[in-house]
């Protein structure tokens, strides 16, 4: 709290969260392949993949829609002092988000568009993260990469300019 006060320039105090955050998900990511592989080879199975073509873009991937989760969770607790951010927690926490999801892929695939092949979770990070696998190829990469990047600014951005005008308490 102090430092927040003598810092004129928040957004250093901003950035250096994101930093932590952003190191904390490689150093999880990095523990949880290393584990993966460890536990491979303790059952006694072999497997092969490419380094460069199968793990690093699989990484790479997971860690930018991780690093977007992470800075759009930021966001809400922000807000969460507020009634948008305990109303948001509390319908995401029911799984009640999911529901509207679902009543929009109703409304538009069979009354907006019938026959339509629209699915919300296409342009969600958790949708995007589930579909991400080794060894996609690099066409299948490319809508991922785009929500992580668009969640991934707006998360940073919002987040930022409530954190540099919000008072810390």
């Amino acid at each position: 709290k102090n430092i927040l006060k003598v810092n004129e320039n928040r957004w250093i105090s901003y950035f250096s969260k994101q930093i932590v955050v952003l190191i904390y998900t490689v150093f999880f990511f990095a523990v949880a392949f290393l584990t993966s592989v460890l536990s491979v080879a303790l059952m006694g199975k072999s497997f092969e993949m490419g380094f460069t073509s199968d793990v690093i873009p699989y990484l790479g991937l997971q860690i930018l829609l991780s690093f977007a989760m992470t800075t759009i969770t930021g966001l809400v607790s922000y807000v969460s002092n507020t009634g948008f951010g305990m109303v948001f927690s509390i319908v995401t926490g029911a799984g009640l988000l999911n529901l509207l999801f679902m009543l929009i892929d109703i409304l538009v695939n069979n009354v907006i568009k019938p026959g339509a092949d629209f699915a919300t979770s296409r342009y969600l990070i958790t949708g995007n993260a589930a579909s991400v696998t080794m060894g996609m190829d690099a066409s299948d990469m490319v809508r991922p990469i785009i929500v992580g990047c668009v969640f991934l600014v707006i998360g940073i951005f919002v987040t930022g300019i409530i954190h540099t005008k919000k008072d810390v308490h």
